[in-house]
């Protein structure tokens, strides 16, 4: 029993770090560097520019005229299959990368990209985590009751 301990904290541990990218906030976007490239979720509203660009932004209701020109508060997304822009708030799940280029005054302005995006839903992942990890420990816990009476 107590070698099963060590092994069910290791397997929760592995389990998690697999199935759950970090989760950010759009607050966060300003703290990563230009060579930040990494597996994130983020929460936000879905847009879609003139020329087809998807574009995650913080703010819902954004006016046509707001989609793509403030950097610091959007995401472009790069990957998503479903049609999924809808007036509610949607969890987006990829690879975030930063890229940084000079603007017309000369001023080293960030842009954020979300590439192999795919649609998630949070409480699917914790709840899938949270399944797979009972019944492994079920089987490892039948296992040992089985050997246990087997052997002594």
């Amino acid at each position: 029993m107590t070698r099963i301990v060590p092994l069910l904290i290791f397997l929760i541990f592995f389990l998690k770090g697999y199935a759950e990218p970090q989760s950010i906030q759009f607050s966060d976007l300003q703290k990563l560097n230009s060579d930040t490239q990494q597996e994130v979720e983020i929460r936000g509203f879905l847009y879609e520019t003139d020329d087809k660009q998807l574009i995650l932004a913080s703010l819902p209701s954004l006016k046509s005229c707001c989609i793509g020109k403030f950097r610091d508060s959007q995401i472009y997304i790069f990957g998503l299959e479903e049609e999924a822009i809808s007036k509610s708030a949607i969890t987006i799940r990829g690879l975030l990368s930063v890229t940084t280029t000079l603007d017309k005054d000369g001023e080293l302005k960030k842009k954020y990209l979300l590439e192999n995006a795919t649609l998630t839903s949070k409480k699917n992942g914790k709840l899938f985590i949270l399944t797979l990890t009972i019944i492994i420990a079920l089987i490892i816990i039948r296992a040992t009751i089985f050997l246990y009476k087997l052997f002594w």
